[in-house]
């Protein structure tokens, strides 16, 4: 049977908290509450080790980030320093992003009003008087949790695939042995990314068996890999995982056994199988990828 060597997630979300020192506890309960929904958020406190400079390795970290989440309070939207660099550098990102896609996610502590032109301009989300409302709020703008919108222009000339009980039944157009045809595929991926995205190249069918089939689907923005298995039950949810392009970098293959490879796409997304009859250059293989992540 078609595996991984080790458990991967089928999201990659990073998000940066950013907090002033007065806030601590409550950055430190949304960072632990987070890593329990599958995130991996990321903190000072926890990830800056003992004797490295603090400074560049936040920076670093916001560049590096899913998502920059802002908690404000009137501690924070009152405070001079580093937090207040912090959001600079968050805005100046967010210029870079697409207009409909969330990077920047402002979250008050309490009553307090954004005083930065640019956050005002943005939804909040508060966590008070009711944390929980407002913690799932944030997972669904993080994309830890379905969301249900309304059908959208987009959203009608593609197959979106509906849910029963939180599981995901994929009611794509399927080949005579039972698996996703490549339409279907970028379908399923297509109808599920936020925003008008368009593929970057047809969907990549790197590894088959007798009942998988593995895809790599590169649209402008992200890549998601689908891994269709004919022996699964009807809820099972072919879309494994999905990310920006930079979180799939570098791209690196390795033999493995006499009929497949292994595609390792970043540090998340390892150990993935493909066929040597399908791909026989390694080489090629790679630098396709590579090419169409960097395009």
């Amino acid at each position: 049977m078609w595996q991984v060597r080790r458990t991967i997630r089928s999201v990659t979300v990073r998000p940066f908290i950013s907090y002033a020192k007065e806030d601590r506890d409550m950055a430190l309960r949304l960072y632990n509450d987070l890593r329990v929904k599958g995130a991996r958020p990321w903190i000072d406190e926890h990830d800056i080790s003992g004797g490295q400079k603090w400074k560049p390795a936040i920076t670093r970290a916001i560049s590096e980030s899913s998502h920059f989440v802002a908690l404000l309070s009137t501690c924070s939207v009152n405070k001079q320093g580093f937090v207040q660099k912090e959001l600079r550098q968050a805005i100046d990102l967010l210029d870079t992003f697409p207009p409909d896609e969330v990077f920047v996610i402002p979250v008050r502590l309490d009553n307090s009003e954004p005083r930065h032109e640019r956050l005002a301009e943005l939804q909040w989300i508060d966590l008070f008087p009711k944390y929980g409302e407002g913690f799932g709020r944030l997972l669904r703008s993080l994309r830890l949790e379905p969301t249900v919108s309304e059908p959208t222009e987009y959203q009608r000339h593609v197959s979106v695939a509906p849910t029963v009980r939180g599981k995901v039944v994929v009611t794509s157009e399927k080949d005579d042995e039972g698996f996703l045809t490549s339409d279907a595929v970028a379908e399923l991926v297509l109808g599920r990314v936020q925003g008008r995205q368009r593929l970057r190249i047809t969907p990549m069918l790197i590894f088959e068996n007798s009942h998988q089939h593995t895809w790599l689907v590169i649209t402008e923005r992200i890549v998601a890999c689908v891994l269709d298995d004919t022996e699964k039950e009807a809820s099972y949810d072919p879309l494994r995982w999905g990310c920006r392009h930079r979180f799939a970098l570098p791209v690196e293959v390795e033999p493995y056994k006499k009929n497949v490879g292994l595609l390792h796409l970043g540090p998340e997304h390892q150990d993935w199988l493909y066929s040597t009859r399908l791909h026989p250059d390694p080489a090629l293989l790679k630098a396709q990828v590579a090419a169409l992540l960097d395009a």
